[in-house]
């Protein structure tokens, strides 16, 4: 993200671009509506991150703030497919209360980072790959439990919540938005701003400007 870097940018472009990014992976992640959160949530935040430690410090909170203003606005959604399929904008009455819960135990605890490759269910009990009751097959040893967080989960149990099993969802609201307002907007901001880079992505000279 070479933005944070050009010398005038401000805070409100940076949070634009932030929720371009948000909605561009979001809405495009997958062909189809649905998405594993690794792929439409953790793709920009820890490109940001890893670009610049002290911009995703200072960004972090803006970043879930700006996921919050979609989905209440009803840009974007979030689901779960167990007992079925389950938005978390339909979990509770309260829509604000439901994204504080997903908030709280997702975002914030980065879920959507966690592939669940360390916990293991076997006879109602969690064990870790250390623990866990095992045979050998053909030579091979085999675990006797299974990961739950590959499976279906619900709202209700955050236990089990990975990147596999809470989904993004593109609403036809957002992407209206995205294609018809947001990315034209950004598209004239800066379509004459280029920026000149060496082999190891340092950054050479800006040419250009930007259309403020």
């Amino acid at each position: 993200m070479f933005i944070e870097m050009y010398p005038e940018v401000t805070k409100v472009e940076i949070l634009e671009i932030i929720e371009y990014s948000c909605l561009l992976y979001i809405n495009y992640a997958y062909i189809s509506e649905k998405s594993e959160s690794d792929e439409s949530l953790k793709i920009p935040l820890f490109e940001y991150k890893n670009m610049s430690n002290d911009f995703h410090t200072s960004y972090i909170s803006e970043y879930y703030h700006i996921i919050g203003q979609l989905f209440l606005s009803g840009y974007i959604d979030f689901m779960v497919d167990a007992p079925e399929e389950t938005l978390l904008s339909n979990y509770m009455e309260d829509k604000y209360k439901a994204w504080l819960h997903f908030r709280d135990n997702f975002l914030y605890k980065e879920r959507f980072n966690y592939h669940g490759y360390d916990v293991l269910l076997y006879n109602g009990k969690i064990y870790t790959d250390e623990t866990c009751p095992y045979e050998y097959k053909d030579g091979m040893k085999s675990y006797l439990g299974t990961a739950p967080t590959f499976g279906a989960v619900s709202w209700d149990n955050i236990t089990f919540w990975s990147a596999y099993n809470v989904f993004t969802v593109a609403v036809k609201k957002g992407i209206d938005y995205f294609e018809n307002e947001l990315a034209p907007r950004i598209y004239d901001k800066y379509k004459d701003l280029e920026v000149e880079i060496d082999d190891n992505y340092n950054i050479i000279k800006w040419i250009g400007h930007v259309n403020r």
